[in-house]
């Protein structure tokens, strides 16, 4: 049975108020229709199946125009959420730091400067579309999931984690050449999109930036403009990379970093804890400060899992061996935000045929994953993006009940609710 918009509860009601000035008056109604249908959606994530999901007497004809031509922004969506992230997290960054100058010990000379790190993890996911050969911005792209090279389209994203809160940055279509070229679009690669969103990226004040990437990513290009804006960067990288070693009669010499690693002897690894959600997986870890090819001065660590071993680097020379592993594991927290955007929100279950209206819903699915990460912060117990949207469905059933029990009071026959229901 489709849920009224009436039925919404106060904490959405309020979240959703701060993108008011975003939208028209008839602009709104679709708003509040596509997000409570990506809320309560138990079919594909569609036009239809929103409009089957919610009651709200919107038409379908209605909803593609708003989609692809109602002359809202998505860009401005986006700025309005990460606003009310950052006036959120102030008080909190606020508190941190004073928490961390209580907790030093008292000692001669001026205090540590305390630090608190917000993370900016930038990855790409692909939306499998192997029927959708009219669609704009459609091309081949390689998937980790699928293990092969598919037809879909490429989702870039930037998710931004501040004293564990998450707040997803507007998200971007990633063309390649050939698309851009059959398309008539600029053509820039992923390698540009993850320097335009680090050059444009504003920090909560008081913060200082972790960049956070995979082998993809770690390059020149990416390195050079992190460290112009004094951010930090931590990533993988390949294992056909090059480091720098110096004999001890003062020679130097190019290593590939998989040689590296196996040169290396048992005494040289260090027993370290990879965090995780179950409570942190013991491996072995190796890291010397040295410069890698192309990137310059950087702290290069390799992780022995078994047979397994991955290469990382950082452009933070002093930091721990520790806390560099807690910065990389920290990189999981944008898998699992694309896994929570197609499984729960259906990011890749879209029909529409046009690249701006498929931005438009990926723009729209990110401000939904920003309530269900604000009420997970909020929530007083540990629970996942899954179990808030469980709770906030529950709840509005409940409300749904209340508003039922209210329309018999009133007077109403269960067919003329029904008939309301229905139309």
């Amino acid at each position: 049975m489709p849920l009224p918009i009436v039925c919404a509860s106060d904490l959405m009601c309020q979240f959703l108020e701060m993108l008011r000035p975003v939208f028209s008056k008839p602009q709104w109604k679709y708003f509040e229709t596509v997000l409570l249908g990506l809320l309560h959606c138990d079919e594909r994530q569609t036009m239809s199946g929103w409009l089957r999901a919610v009651c709200s007497r919107c038409s379908l004809c209605g909803m593609s125009r708003f989609l692809r031509h109602a002359p809202w922004s998505a860009t401005e969506v986006a700025a309005a959420w990460i606003r009310q992230f950052h006036h959120e997290l102030i008080p909190l960054v606020q508190a941190e730091h004073a928490s961390q100058r209580q907790s030093q010990s008292r000692r001669r000379g001026r205090p540590k400067c305390t630090r608190v790190t917000g993370a900016l993890i930038l990855d790409d996911s692909v939306q499998v579309k192997p029927r959708g050969q009219v669609m704009r911005g459609l091309g081949r792209h390689y998937s980790s999931c699928e293990g092969k090279v598919v037809t879909g389209h490429n989702l870039f994203q930037a998710l931004y984690v501040v004293l564990g809160r998450q707040c997803p940055l507007q998200p971007r279509m990633y063309r390649t050449k050939k698309v851009c070229e059959r398309d008539k679009e600029p053509f820039f690669s992923k390698i540009d999109l993850a320097v335009q969103t680090i050059q444009q990226f504003e920090p909560i004040s008081q913060t200082h930036t972790l960049v956070l990437a995979d082998s993809w990513y770690v390059c020149k290009s990416v390195w050079k403009v992190t460290k112009s804006r004094n951010f930090t960067i931590a990533g993988g990288i390949k294992c056909n990379r090059k480091l720098r070693l110096m004999a001890a009669d003062g020679t130097r010499r190019w290593q590939r970093v998989d040689a590296y690693a196996e040169s290396l002897s048992d005494e040289q690894w260090t027993k370290v804890l990879w965090p995780s959600d179950k409570g942190g997986i013991v491996v072995e870890a190796h890291s010397v400060r040295t410069l890698i090819h192309r990137l310059g001065a950087c702290q290069f660590v390799c992780v022995r899992r078994g047979e397994s071993i991955r290469y990382f680097v950082t452009s933070e020379l002093t930091a721990s061996l520790e806390q560099v592993i807690e910065w990389l594991a920290l990189r999981w927290e944008i898998e699992t935000f694309f896994e929570d955007l197609k499984e729960l929100l259906g990011t890749d279950h879209y029909q529409v045929l046009h690249d701006r209206a498929i931005l438009r819903i990926w723009t729209l699915a990110c401000c939904l994953y920003r309530f269900l990460a604000t009420t997970q912060a909020t929530s007083a117990s540990h629970v996942s993006i899954g179990q808030c949207r469980r709770s906030i469905r529950d709840h509005h059933r409940f409300l749904f009940l209340t508003w039922l029990q209210q329309q018999f009071q009133d007077g109403l026959s269960p067919a003329e609710i029904d008939s309301f229901l229905a139309s």
